[in-house]
């Protein structure tokens, strides 16, 4: 069943929410004890009275399990930056791969032990041209590290492609999370 990604007020405080977070949603549907503690608020709405940012945060606390909307999210993201790398290292298709491997994963194409292999092979590409001080490219390297691991904490490792150093717009993130806020949740 296609259902939008929802949250609420008491998951919101369960996940140790922000408090201005909190509030600015709050008064956006025109406060929480008139809207009820336990009323879904989709993500849509989520949208509209937060900021990209704060709205990535409220994945965490989402009634259903988001970890293949963040995993597919974060897969964009890292992909949007994905360029810089490739344009000093053109032959290297590691990282682009392990982007695949990332939505095989959350598509069910691969297990979880093909996901580990990605993650070993980026690690070592990591170190293996990670110098003393991070370079645009080895910090992608590390997002999309971060990406093969653990996508419960989207919020932190999302914000590489949001650095002065190689921002998308704003239009653009925000469709990448668009895109999955009405998912199929088997």
């Amino acid at each position: 069943m296609i259902s939008p990604l929802q949250i609420t007020f008491n998951l919101l405080k369960s996940h140790n929410v922000h408090n201005s977070l909190y509030y600015i949603l709050s008064e956006f549907v025109g406060g929480d004890e008139l809207y009820g503690s336990d009323t879904l608020i989709n993500m849509n709405t989520v949208m509209r009275a937060l900021t990209l940012e704060d709205a990535v945060w409220t994945l965490r606390a989402t009634t259903q399990d988001s970890s293949k909307v963040c995993r597919l999210f974060a897969a964009d993201c890292a992909e949007s930056v994905l360029h810089i790398f490739e344009e000093k290292y053109p032959d290297d298709k590691r990282p682009r791969n392990a982007i695949q491997s990332a939505r095989d994963f959350a598509n069910g194409l691969i297990g979880i032990e093909a996901l580990k292999e990605t993650e070993n092979i980026i690690n070592n590409l990591y170190n293996e041209l990670s110098p003393k001080e991070q370079t645009p490219e080895t910090l992608i390297l590390k997002d999309i590290l971060y990406l093969t691991t653990s996508p419960s904490k989207l919020d932190d490792y999302v914000w590489i492609s949001r650095s002065e150093d190689y921002v998308i717009d704003e239009d653009e993130w925000s469709l990448f999370l668009e895109r999955y806020i009405y998912h199929d949740f088997k």
